[in-house]
């Protein structure tokens, strides 16, 4: 099998995993390395539930949280090549509501002004981060009223005015109304609600409901059996406990936002970070991006479409306030995509994202390798990106 890796060096992935179990970093956690199409190195690590003394296992299914986001583009892409919606279109073509967001502006006194857009909200806009929506914070105005609306759940899961029996677009069309942007629309970047918006926006364009329509044109043809919005009853055995490390001990999440809201199929489907999958199911749709939009004669995406989504679109301002950019990596559609590599040892077009509890994907074309991590801890932690050193340090 040719891998072109120094397997002695790569096996420090794995000693690194069973590390971070026995020094409470990641109860359960799984890794694939895919390079030249084949698999070089899988390792599991801890319990996917330590109650039961269930181990990790290849078909443990995970939360994967912000990494639905690259998915979410996807799909809308797919749209996109169909002619069926411009990058420059007006959200508010699709969905009128957000036409009239008010843009928050600080005084220097700390004092709150509204103004209105000076420009609208484009599809782009959604796409790259740069609309000025919120995630539920307390640090700016958007945030303050995103929390409000959503009632501060961990996973920014609709629970009071907007509810998860309120269907995906009228939540976005309820943000609209209520919320307010924190910055002109392409002022900065800023991680927040834009990719929800995008999985509304697929809902209407598309005419399905927004995972009817990810089942039937990315999850069926790439065969992402336990990719979904929910774990249905006879596949709960297999989802992974949510933990956090406190006071020398796992402690095991059991708040609904991390549980029984995954166990039915909620009218909110969030596109910003609502998925369950395996492992398994995002190596597939990694090795479709990796392999210009198709996976075992299955067509995706084109070529050039996925070109472009891993290709930087922030402008210089944007790009300064970029969470990423000190790592070396600006922002594509809905992915990181390394510019140089400045604190990790990878390849220059390197692209991918990660998940609110660790979980991690990185494309590499230049290596021709797939990396695919997933665990479920609390607070967020950086293991699958500290893995990455030994991976590309382990390479010949």
């Amino acid at each position: 099998m040719r891998t072109e890796f120094n397997m002695r060096a790569l096996a420090a992935v794995g000693a690194r995993m069973d590390g971070n179990y026995q020094g409470g970093r990641a109860a359960s956690s799984s890794i694939r390395v895919i390079r030249h199409g084949q698999e070089c190195y899988r390792h599991l690590a801890g319990y996917a539930d330590l109650e039961a003394g269930k181990p990790t296992a290849g078909d443990t299914i995970y939360r994967m949280y912000s990494m639905s986001k690259p998915v979410t583009m996807t799909a809308l892409m797919q749209l996109y090549e169909k002619g069926l919606v411009y990058l420059e279109d007006p959200v508010s073509a699709f969905i009128p509501e957000f036409r009239d967001m008010p843009v928050a502006v600080t005084l220097p006194d700390g004092a709150i002004e509204y103004e209105k857009q000076k420009r609208p909200i484009t599809v782009k806009n959604l796409c790259t981060m740069t609309s000025g929506l919120a995630y539920p914070g307390e640090g700016t105005p958007g945030g303050r009223i995103m929390a409000k609306l959503m009632n501060e759940s961990n996973d920014d899961t609709p629970t009071d005015e907007i509810g998860n029996d309120v269907p995906t677009v009228e939540v976005v069309r309820i943000v609209a109304k209520k919320g307010v942007l924190n910055f002109q629309p392409g002022e900065k970047w800023e991680y927040g609600f834009s990719h929800d918006v995008v999985g509304a926006l697929v809902e209407v364009i598309s005419g399905k409901r927004y995972g009817d329509y990810l089942r039937e044109n990315i999850f069926e043809p790439l065969q992402m059996r336990d990719a979904g919005f929910f774990v249905p009853e006879a596949k709960r055995g297999r989802f992974c406990n949510a933990y956090s490390f406190e006071n020398g001990a796992y402690v095991r999440r059991t708040e609904n936002g991390f549980n029984e809201h995954y166990f039915s199929d909620a009218a909110f489907q969030s596109g910003g970070g609502g998925l369950v999958a395996t492992v398994d199911d995002y190596v597939r749709f990694c090795m479709m991006l990796l392999d210009g939009g198709t996976w075992r004669g299955e067509r995706i995406l084109g070529r050039k479409t996925i070109e472009m989504m891993r290709t930087q679109q922030l402008n210089d301002a944007q790009q300064a306030t970029f969470g990423w950019a000190d790592r070396g990596y600006g922002y594509g559609i809905g992915m990181r995509t390394m510019l140089r590599p400045w604190r990790l040892n990878g390849s220059v077009g390197e692209f991918g994202w990660d998940g609110m509890m660790g979980t991690w994907l990185a494309v590499d074309p230049a290596e021709d390798m797939v990396v695919v991590y997933a665990q479920n801890m609390l607070p967020y932690n950086d293991n699958g990106m500290r893995l990455m050193p030994i991976i590309y340090g382990a390479m010949e």
